[in-house]
């Protein structure tokens, strides 16, 4: 193969490998040791506000692979109705939000329908969030969130990525054993 061709065709595959490294940008990934760390997620529970689900945040294995798992019991008694482990997103990161088209999650759980809320500044009572939802099987399944799919609760706010501040994974709204585990989490184009 001549030089100049060789050249082309290198720095053409180096181009698309920087391209394909860019359409995502990895948030955080439990599936690979030494990524992740629990700590950075917080449980929390509907009990803050009188309620009586209860529920677990653990490393974890599902098929084969690590995970942060979210597990409990939700239950609407007492105006309850919510667990959900919840991360904290550095300026660094929202900051480059916006470039993005949305929130790719990893998952897999016991075939229930789950929540992600994002919270951004100027959202102050922590039942306003931005929100959408998916569906959960037992295998492993790439979703795709794009940004246009949240909706504001409690507020007339607009979205914007570049102010996103909070971001949780939630099992919400009606009785029921959650189980939902999550491998990896990544903003996409």
């Amino acid at each position: 193969m001549k030089p100049i061709i060789l050249m082309t065709t290198l720095l053409f595959c180096l181009g698309m490998q920087v391209m394909a490294e860019d359409e995502s940008y990895l948030v955080d990934d439990f599936s690979a040791p030494g990524q992740s760390s629990v700590s950075h997620w917080d449980l929390v529970e509907d009990g803050v506000m009188g309620g009586v689900s209860t529920g677990n945040a653990e490393w974890s294995q599902h098929r084969n692979k690590s995970c942060l798992r979210l597990s409990g019991n939700v239950s609407t008694r007492n105006n309850g109705g919510f667990i959900q482990v919840r991360r904290d997103i550095n300026q660094s990161l929202a900051s480059i939000a916006s470039e993005y088209t949305g929130i790719e999650l990893v998952v897999a759980g016991n075939n229930e329908v789950y929540n992600l809320h994002l919270k951004q500044k100027g959202l102050f009572f922590p039942w306003q969030s931005f929100r959408t939802t998916f569906n959960t099987t037992q295998e492993w399944q790439t979703i795709s969130l794009p940004f246009d799919q949240f909706t504001g609760y409690k507020t007339s706010s607009s979205l914007k990525p570049a102010k996103l501040n909070q971001l949780a994974l939630v099992a919400i709204g009606r009785d029921f054993e959650a189980d939902v585990c999550l491998a990896s989490i990544r903003l996409f184009r």
